[in-house]
């Protein structure tokens, strides 16, 4: 054998030592390769397990709390309800209390008020006893009594009888005396519209109240003045009024016609101021005693 041929064997045993080596290293990594990977594999599997477990155990933690949730919620609800319907019960039974104190009130008041009512009945029923007992000793009386009555009601009748004559003579006689008076006070106020000094000739002072007044205008054309005083302050015809201004005396009017709130009066002959004063406006009128 050449030595080229003994070299190519020497390599070939080399490379054969090689690859084999190299060979048998590659299969011990895959080998060391395939047990770790089953080795994760299995790790993996477990940690899997746990976490898929962990999170069954989660969701069933958040169902329970949802549940438990829900629950709650519907208890707050239920609770809310029963606290609505318990409200709404203490209205009705509240309004109720309220109508049955109000119906015990009423019925205190009416017991009350027919309290009252019997107790007047009573008295009212003793009362008319009494009257019923009144009248029945008054009808004894009146038995014992109705002879005399009886001869004594002729005299009445015929006493009645004339004092209605009586009466009939004296309401002709009044009715006379009326237009009488009548007469004569249209006369006496007439004579008074017409400046007669009424008074004077029956020797007479008017009988009038204290009244104070104001000439609210004047007509010295035909003696009269208008006062501020009227039929609404009591002034009647004949009333004589002074006139005067401060300490200043004019004269003295008689009323002769009245109004509401005002009258006419006559200046009375005699009676103005011998100096000359005038009656005017805003001038003082007091009655005249």
């Amino acid at each position: 054998m050449s030595f080229v041929a003994k070299v190519f064997v020497v390599l070939n045993f080399f490379l054969s030592v090689v690859f084999l080596y190299f060979a048998t290293t590659m299969w011990a990594a895959n080998a060391k390769w395939q047990k770790m990977y089953e080795a994760e594999k299995s790790q993996n599997v477990v940690v899997g397990a746990k976490e898929q477990k962990l999170e069954k155990d989660l969701a069933l933690k958040v169902l329970r709390a949802e549940q438990t949730e829900i629950a709650m919620r519907s208890e707050r609800d239920r609770e809310k309800r029963d606290k609505e319907e318990e409200r709404e019960k203490n209205l009705v039974l509240t309004s109720r209390v309220t109508q049955a104190e109000n119906a015990r009130d009423l019925a205190d008041n009416e017991r009350k008020e027919e309290a009252r009512e019997n107790k007047r009945l009573t008295e009212d029923t003793a009362k008319m006893h009494s009257i019923v007992t009144k009248l029945q000793m008054a009808v004894n009386v009146e038995r014992n009594n109705a002879q005399t009555y009886k001869n004594e009601k002729a005299d009445l009748e015929a006493e009645l009888n004339s004092a209605k004559a009586q009466l009939s003579s004296s309401n002709r006689e009044l009715k006379i005396a009326q237009n009488d008076v009548a007469k004569s006070s249209n006369q006496i106020e007439n004579l008074i519209r017409k400046g007669v000094d009424v008074y004077k000739i029956l020797g007479e002072v008017p009988d009038q109240p204290a009244l104070n007044g104001k000439v609210l205008a004047v007509r010295p054309d035909v003696g009269l003045v208008m006062l501020s005083l009227g039929s609404d302050n009591g002034v009647k015809v004949g009333y004589q009024f002074t006139i005067s201004k401060g300490a200043d005396y004019k004269g003295i009017v008689q009323v002769v016609n009245t109004f509401k709130d005002m009258c006419s009066a006559k200046l009375m002959p005699g009676t103005q101021n011998t100096t000359g004063a005038q009656i005017e406006t805003n001038d003082e009128a007091q009655t005249h005693f």
